[in-house]
Order: structure tokens, then C-alpha cells, then sequence
């Protein structure tokens, strides 16, 4: 019986530890988080930017495909 007891105490013991350092883990987790997500941020800002820049590229060649002179019309006249 006092063997029981003893195994039971061993038990609430180290149970109330992996307790205590699951919470310090969780801590570390969060600031772990904390630290990275300006880094997903910036991941993700890059992407916004590439699409916003293909997007002008785009743009400049559509602009300069309105700003040719127009060689169909003069072989027509022709």
C-alpha cells in the first residue's frame, strides 16, 4: 500500500513538472512566433511587389505598343 502511495505522489509530482515546462515551452513558442512573423511579412510584401511590378512592365509595353507608329496603315497607303 505505501508502495502505491509512493507511485501516486511520483506521478503528481512529475506531472505537475511536465506541466510547469510545457508552459515555459509555450513561451518560447510564442516568442518564437513573435520573432518570425515579420519575416512572412516581408515574404509576403515581395510577392505584392513582383505582381505590382510585372503589372507594370505590363503597362510600359501596352504604352509603347500605343506610342509606335503604326506600320500597317502605312503599307495600306501604299
Amino acid at each position: 500500500m505505501v508502495v502505491v502511495v509512493l507511485l501516486l505522489l511520483g506521478i503528481i509530482y512529475q506531472t505537475q513538472r511536465i506541466i510547469k515546462l510545457a508552459g515555459v515551452a509555450l513561451g518560447a513558442v510564442e516568442q518564437i512566433e513573435a520573432n518570425t512573423k515579420p519575416i512572412w511579412m516581408i515574404n509576403r510584401t515581395n510577392v505584392t511587389a513582383s505582381n505590382i511590378g510585372a503589372g507594370f512592365e505590363e503597362l510600359d509595353q501596352l504604352l509603347a505598343q500605343k506610342a509606335a507608329p503604326d506600320n500597317t496603315q502605312t503599307e495600306k497607303a501604299s
